[in-house]
């Protein structure tokens, strides 16, 4: 049965390149694809690697750290996006560090649940639609 899962899993892990090459994205050199498809590759496989070794610390790693996320949120505040100030940047920070490990363990949890319980058939298209979730997440 594990083996079915792993070989389901890397079957949903292809079709995250796949779709990802039918997707309309916008990348002029060749260069820059591959190095693309490299990055959705090893983001497949690590999401897969924490389901299967079932290790939260592996699945919070695929999230921006809290230094990324303050540069996320000051590249908005920097672009002028409306109503995001400082003292929101500053509380959303605080509350990401109290709260988000815990949302991250208990999301993981929930996704683990999710694949033992469905049967074999409904696995492949699960993992594939998680990955791709964790896909479009990270970028």
């Amino acid at each position: 049965m594990k083996q079915r899962f792993i070989i389901t899993a890397l079957i949903a892990i292809s079709s995250c390149t796949i779709s990802a090459q039918n997707s309309n994205m916008k990348i002029s050199s060749t260069d820059s694809l591959a190095s693309h498809y490299k990055k959705e590759n090893a983001l497949g496989a690590a999401v897969l690697n924490a389901l299967k070794n079932k290790n939260t610390t592996e699945w919070i790693a695929l999230y921006p750290t809290n230094d990324e996320f303050k540069g996320i949120l000051q590249v908005g505040l920097a672009a002028k996006v409306e109503g995001l100030t400082q003292e929101k940047i500053d509380a959303m920070i605080e509350r990401r560090k109290k709260e988000a490990t815990a949302v991250y363990e208990a999301e993981f949890k929930n996704y683990q649940k999710q694949a033992d319980s469905l049967p074999y058939s409904g696995r492949r298209q699960f993992l594939r639609n998680l990955i791709l979730n964790q896909c479009i997440l990270k970028r």
